[in-house]
């Protein structure tokens, strides 16, 4: 096939597209860029990385790229100039473009932008590959052939003069939480990624190895092994488990005809040990610069501590309070990240009710409360590498992709998914005594209705305020990869 296959509005879409990719760029619009990707791309960066991506998720890509160990530096000004090009089309809906680029690149002393450090620029002819999605052109993979360098490009990403890489130990590395922070750090040159995890062997474990990242057993529960594998680290990402104790043990009770109440006290008891654990052994890692401990919205001075039948939550403030208030050195070297809810959470996905025939977004929140939603795979990572190498240790971070009332949620859910949603707003008490619902799960939901916010810590950051804020993810987009006809027969549809 050959440029013969492509109409004059394919030139134009193509042409468009090749511009939101390096306007995207020089103007550090991340937002921009995720809008022209592909949801996954070739990334070959063997000429001068030594790397190859065949399936980058789009969100990862963009988190590597607005690095401020990539372009997401402020002092570093760029402009990349594409000359002649040449386009084929490979396939009736992709392109395979060559183009000659030159990528200028000038890094300042300070955000004053008034004396240069360090400038150097690449030419180079990219490969670009191009593919049609719902009549658009979408930028889908990158080859660059580096030809020559001028001034001191070599140095241009060289803040400091290399000595060696840093070390981040993930905790739970292959949950949610975890595995966006591996795979966010993985993509940054100067850190080793070291993966703890309980089954090594797992698929995920494997996967997390092809990958890059060293793979060790351990367990929050033997102190000995986070010992070990916490050696030499830098930074450490913690997230501590309520639910892999109380869900089994709440089936158990029920399954019983008991109270599923006594699980929430088990987990809470496990999981403050287990956090425990981990944070003795880390404040006796000499080397360690950041520890950043996933928390929850229950801030620890809050009376409602003291009366919460929430467990989960109240296990992550017991958590906070304790490395504040007993290993206050450690303290100073350790920032908290409180992840909104997730964008999978039940409270915010409507579910097909046979009985009326239409979805139904039953929720205990207020249709005005104004909900901070997160897509964890997505966004823990870039949100936790911000804590790490961009701010002061102490800091409290709303983690969020997207704010939304309950109201919001089902219209975009509805535009979304071509279905009409009927919002229903219930008491706590009606979630409880007629559907079932535990109190473990209400009571969190009964604070922030009363409190009117989600989080009530006095000096919460949030996302914008980041010293370079985090490429988000916004509900509408998430929603844009769900597959309908699946989500249909999980929520309930026939």
């Amino acid at each position: 096939m050959g440029n013969a296959n492509l109409t004059f509005d394919d030139y134009l879409g193509l042409n468009a597209c090749l511009l939101e990719w390096v306007e995207s760029y020089d103007r550090k619009d991340w937002v921009r860029l995720r809008n022209c990707l592909a949801p996954e791309l070739q990334i070959d960066y063997s000429a001068f990385l030594n790397k190859r991506w065949n399936d980058m998720p789009a969100d990862e890509f963009v988190a590597m790229i607005s690095s401020p160990q990539v372009l997401g530096n402020a002092l570093l000004k760029t402009q990349h100039l594409v000359g002649a090009s040449k386009w084929e089309a490979v396939g009736p809906d992709e392109v395979v473009g060559v183009h000659q680029t030159r990528s200028a690149h000038q890094r300042y002393t300070d955000p004053t932008i008034a004396e240069v450090a360090v400038k150097g620029h690449a030419h180079s002819t990219c490969t670009l590959r191009y593919k049609k999605l719902g009549g658009e052109w979408k930028f889908a993979g990158l080859r660059p052939d580096f030809r020559w360098a001028e001034g001191d490009f070599d140095q241009v990403f060289a803040n400091s003069p290399p000595t060696g890489k840093k070390t981040i130990v993930v905790v739970g590395a292959t949950g949610k939480q975890g595995g966006s922070v591996v795979r966010t750090f993985l993509q940054l040159p100067g850190w080793h990624v070291r993966a703890l995890t309980r089954r090594p062997a797992s698929d995920e474990a494997r996967r997390l190895s092809n990958a890059g990242a060293e793979v060790v057993q351990g367990n929050l529960e033997d102190t000995a092994s986070l010992i070990e594998a916490f050696e030499g680290a830098h930074a450490i990402f913690l997230n501590t488990d309520f639910w892999e104790t109380y869900v089994p043990r709440k089936e158990a009770r029920l399954a019983a005809g008991e109270s599923p109440e006594p699980a929430s006290d088990e987990a809470f008891r496990r999981e403050t040990t287990n956090g425990r654990n981990a944070i003795v052994a880390a404040a006796a890692v000499p080397t360690l610069e950041r520890l950043v401990y996933s928390a929850l919205n229950l801030d620890p001075a809050d009376p409602a501590c003291r009366t919460t039948r929430s467990k989960h939550s109240l296990a992550k403030a017991r958590i906070v309070e304790y490395i504040e208030t007993k290993q206050p050195g450690l303290g100073r070297k350790t920032s908290f990240v409180i992840p909104g809810a997730y964008m999978t959470n039940a409270i915010i996905s409507p579910r097909f009710e046979p009985g009326r025939g239409q979805y139904v977004l039953t929720s205990p929140v207020r249709d005005d409360f104004p909900m901070p939603v997160l897509d964890p795979h997505a966004s823990m990572g870039p949100f936790v590498r911000a804590l790490v190498e961009d701010e002061d240790a102490g800091v409290k971070l709303l983690a969020y992709d997207d704010i939304l009332t309950s109201r919001q949620v089902a219209e975009k859910w509805g535009r979304a998914s071509l279905r009409d949603v009927v919002l229903n707003v219930r008491t706590s008490r009606e979630f409880h005594d007629e559907m079932g619902v535990p109190w473990e799960l209400l009571d969190a939901m009964d604070h922030c209705n009363a409190l009117g916010k989600y989080a009530a810590y006095a000096d919460l950051m949030e996302p914008h305020q980041l010293r370079n804020p985090v490429a988000k993810r916004p509900f509408e987009v998430w929603l844009e990869g769900r597959d309908w006809q699946e989500q249909g027969k999980e929520l309930g549809q026939a």
